[in-house]
C-alpha cells in the first residue's frame, strides 16, 4: 500500500509528510484543501498516462498549482513511498517541477528503494525523460532491471487510481441509461456502469454479486434482486432493473431512491473481487439515511483489510464509526492547508465523555473551519 507522501508547494500545501495506513479518512471545513489533497492522486495518474501537461493545463497552469504562486515559490515538490515485499522494504517514486520564465520543466523525476532496517537512505534511479514531459513506465537509464522492475509496480499501482464519486442520480445520469454490456469488467469512477458491471459480476463472480444484493436489502428491506439482461432490442445493451419482495413487477433505476442507488454504486465498488491497491472516494454520505452510512462503515472496513481506502467525508455519522487512528484532519490556516492525523492517546479523555463526531462538532479535534 502508499505508505508516505512527502509534498512541497502543491496546491494550499506548503510543505508536509503523511504516513498512510489501511484506512484514512479525511475531514476538513470547505475551502480546508481536501479536493487539493485527493488531486493529487489524479495528478499522478495523468502522469503515469504521459499526460502531466494536459492536467496541469486543466487546472489553469502552472502557476495555479504551486503554492502561492511563482511570485513566491518557483518548484513542486512531490515524493511516494510504497510498501513493497518485507518489512521495511519501500518503492519510491519522486517529481520536481520547476517554474520557468514562461511554462515549467521537470527538474528531475526518479524511482528508487529502500531498506530501511539496513541502509540510512534510499538508492535513487533517475528516469530517461522524454521531451518535456513526464511518464515513470519509461525506461530507466542504463536499462537496470531491478529500475524496469520498481518503475512497473507503481506504475501498474497508479493507473488503477480512480477517485469514485457517485453524486449524479439525476434523471439523465448514465446509471439510469443503457449500458454497454462489454463494459462491465470494472467499475467506473462515477458509476455510470452499474448494471454492466453488477451483470459480469453476477455472471463470473455470483458470490459477490450476492453479497452486494445482500447489502442493498440492508438498506431498502423492499429490494429483492436486479433483473439484468440484454435488452431485446440489441444484446449489446444492458438497463438496470429490480424487483420488490413479493411482486413480479419489475422497476427501472428511475424508481429506485437517489439514496439507494448511491448506495448500490459504493457497495458494488467495495465487494468486489478485484479491488484495487487503493481506493479513494470522494463525500460518499451524500444523500444516504444514517443506517446506509454505519452499514457503509462496515463495508469500509471489511475492503481495508485487503485494500487501502483514503475516504473524503463531512458526515459527523460516518465520522462515529471509525477510531480516531484512522482520521486525518485537514485545516485551513493563515499560510495554507494544514495536515495531521489524530492520536489516540491525546483523545483518551475525550473519549470517554463525548464522540468523535461531537468532538469534531464541537471544533476541538480541529477540520471544522
Amino acid at each position: 500500500m502508499l505508505k508516505r507522501i512527502e509534498l512541497k508547494n502543491f496546491r494550499s500545501f506548503g510543505d508536509f509528510s503523511l504516513e498512510l495506513d489501511n484506512i484514512n479518512i479525511l475531514i476538513g471545513g470547505n475551502g480546508a484543501g481536501k479536493s487539493n489533497f485527493i488531486s493529487i492522486f489524479t495528478f499522478l495518474n495523468y502522469i503515469s498516462k504521459g499526460q502531466m501537461r494536459l492536467w496541469i493545463a486543466e487546472k489553469g497552469g502552472f502557476d495555479n498549482i504551486i503554492y502561492k504562486g511563482i511570485q513566491e515559490n518557483d518548484s513542486i515538490n512531490i515524493e511516494f513511498y510504497f510498501d513493497s515485499k518485507g518489512p521495511g522494504l519501500l518503492n519510491i517514486y519522486s517529481l520536481s517541477l520547476k517554474a520557468t520564465e514562461n511554462d515549467y520543466i521537470v527538474e528531475s523525476e526518479d524511482i528508487g528503494y529502500w531498506d530501511e532496517l539496513k541502509y540510512p537512505a534510499p538508492k535513487m534511479m533517475n528516469i530517461a525523460k522524454i521531451a518535456d514531459d513526464s511518464k515513470f513506465n519509461l525506461t530507466v537509464n542504463n536499462n537496470q532491471k531491478e529500475g524496469h522492475n520498481i518503475a512497473y509496480y507503481i506504475d501498474n499501482i497508479i493507473q488503477n487510481w480512480k477517485i469514485y464519486h457517485f453524486d449524479d442520480v439525476s434523471p439523465n445520469s448514465n446509471k439510469k441509461r443503457e449500458q454497454d454490456i462489454e463494459k462491465g469488467f470494472f467499475l467506473q469512477e462515477e458509476g455510470d456502469n452499474i448494471a454492466a458491471f453488477l451483470y459480469f459480476l453476477k455472471t463470473k463472480y455470483a458470490e459477490n454479486y450476492q453479497k452486494i444484493v445482500e447489502a442493498v436489502k440492508l438498506v431498502a428491506p423492499y429490494f429483492k434482486d436486479f433483473i439484468l439482461e440484454p435488452e431485446k432490442e440489441s444484446k449489446k445493451l444492458i438497463k438496470l432493473r429490480w424487483m420488490e419482495k413479493e411482486s413480479i413487477k419489475e422497476f427501472s433505476a428511475s424508481l429506485m431512491s437517489d439514496g439507494t442507488l448511491r448506495f448500490l454504486c459504493l457497495a458494488a465498488l467495495l465487494l468486489q473481487p478485484y479491488l484495487p491497491e487503493v481506493v479513494i472516494i470522494d463525500e460518499p454520505e451524500l444523500g444516504l439515511h444514517p443506517l446506509a452510512i454505519t452499514i457503509l462503515s462496515e463495508l469500509v472496513k471489511k475492503a481495508s483489510t485487503n485494500s487501502q481506502i483514503i475516504m473524503a467525508t463531512q458526515s459527523v455519522t460516518l465520522l462515529n464509526n471509525f477510531k480516531p487512528e484512522d482520521v486525518i484532519v485537514i485545516d485551513k490556516e493563515k499560510e495554507g492547508s494544514s495536515i495531521k492525523r489524530l492520536d489516540k492517546e491525546t483523545l483518551s479523555g475525550w473519549l470517554d465523555e463525548y464522540t468523535l463526531g461531537e468532538l469534531w462538532e464541537g471544533n476541538y479535534i480541529g477540520g471544522r473551519y
